[in-house]
């Protein structure tokens, strides 16, 4: 038996591409028991991509903009 007063925080680190199906699968799952506010959704931001180990940005072939991906783990003290 355990202290059901004790909340552990969940923090959950999303992405654009991630972000929207996480909170339905929360919503869907009643959050899969946790209360209310006990879970902290992180969107990271997005950041120019690399193509090399030279540090050369990678760009979208048809659109000639500079490709983006989610920052990373590297967001997680910002969004904190």
């Amino acid at each position: 038996a355990g202290d059901d007063s004790i909340a552990i925080p969940l923090a959950i680190m999303t992405s654009d591409d991630t972000h929207e199906g996480t909170v339905e699968l929360l919503h869907k799952h009643t959050n899969f028991g946790m209360a209310e506010g006990q879970i902290t959704l992180m969107k990271q931001e997005k950041v120019p991509a690399m193509m090399d180990n030279d540090g050369r940005f990678a760009f979208d072939q048809e659109s000639g903009l500079v490709e983006t991906k989610p920052h990373g783990h590297g967001d997680v003290h910002s969004l904190l």
